[in-house]
């Protein structure tokens, strides 16, 4: 065997162990990164304390908040307090407790999606507040 093929096998086992080693490694390190993003799910969506879950009602019919739809809840807003901003409205549908715990950006972004989705239900004015429409 020629002593230049002798040392590019080697160099070439030498690269493979590496690359295995590698391989090894960044599987290692995506499992542990999962176990820790499990931990975290599992620690961020701890229920709040008892005292703190509250079930809110609302001013019309009775029924908790914490049990409607977005859209009826977003409706009995409007109804109770006249046209609103979507901030607005997104915190008081929160504050009522309909889906008190979300994310008010995702909250939002639920309202403005049905918005667009029950567009005769909904109306905006030039201000940017949102209203019940006349024939709902």
């Amino acid at each position: 065997m020629d002593a230049y093929k002798s040392l590019r096998r080697q160099a070439q086992e030498k690269r493979d162990y590496a690359i295995r080693a590698a391989r090894a490694e960044y599987a290692q390190a995506l499992r542990e990164i999962a176990r820790l993003a499990r931990i975290m799910r599992v620690a961020n969506h701890r229920l709040p304390p008892v005292q703190d879950r509250k079930v809110r009602y609302s001013d019309s019919d009775g029924k908790p908040f914490s049990g409607k739809t977005l859209v009826v809840a977003v409706e009995t807003v409007l109804r109770d307090s006249g046209p609103l901003r979507l901030t607005e409205l997104t915190l008081e549908v929160q504050r009522r407790g309909c889906r008190a715990g979300d994310d008010p950006r995702r909250v939002a972004h639920a309202i403005r999606s049905a918005f667009t989705y029950h567009r005769a239900r909904f109306r905006r004015d030039k201000a940017g507040r949102w209203a019940v429409a006349a024939r709902h």
